[in-house]
């Protein structure tokens, strides 16, 4: 799952924190239903600290 999200932040050329609702919608719409949002939300929250 980090991988994924790693590989989300970099091809959307994020760093803003205050995207993660940004980041976090273009990985659950491309993973749907595999991953469980709150831990997608702490690992983005994380990823762009």
């Amino acid at each position: 799952m980090r991988a994924v999200v790693k590989e989300t932040i970099a091809r959307m050329a994020v760093k803003d924190p205050k995207l993660v609702g940004k980041i976090m919608g273009e990985i659950m719409k491309a993973h749907k239903g595999k991953f469980e949002p709150p831990t997608v939300k702490r690992i983005v929250e994380e990823e762009l600290k």
